[in-house]
């Protein structure tokens, strides 16, 4: 028996879009899909592809994986506001933030290995 598209993959739209007091039609307007295409994706009958997802989620002002995760499952209260927080953020902070927590470069992360309550002990002699 084949599993439809359907019974795996529901997406979040319909909760989303009733959670901010949108129609149907004011979606579709917002977006600028057809009244129709947004019900065969609310109701699975069309896949959500990776441009319609980065346009409902730009529109909706969400991140597009919450279009299939609903983030108060797996995101606690204190980690939604730093997120509320880092959105709030100029462009430059941001790009800040982005570059400490995602370089690849090993210098950054030992300069945040210096922070906390031994940093100011001087690495070649032993701690007392």
């Amino acid at each position: 028996m084949a599993i439809s598209y359907t019974e795996t993959m529901k997406n979040r739209l319909k909760e989303i879009r009733t959670e901010l007091k949108l129609t149907q039609t004011q979606l579709a307007e917002l977006v600028g899909f057809s009244l129709q295409m947004v019900q065969y994706v609310e109701n699975g009958q069309r896949q959500l592809t990776p441009k319609w997802m980065e346009i409902l989620s730009t529109a909706l002002q969400i991140e597009p994986w919450m279009l299939w995760v609903d983030p108060r499952a797996v995101v606690n209260d204190k980690d939604r506001e730093r997120i509320s927080r880092f959105h709030t953020l100029p462009d430059h902070l941001k790009d800040a933030v982005d570059s400490i927590i995602f370089s690849p470069d090993s210098q950054k992360k030992k300069s945040l290995s210096g922070v906390g309550p031994d940093r100011d002990h001087d690495a070649g002699t032993p701690l007392n």
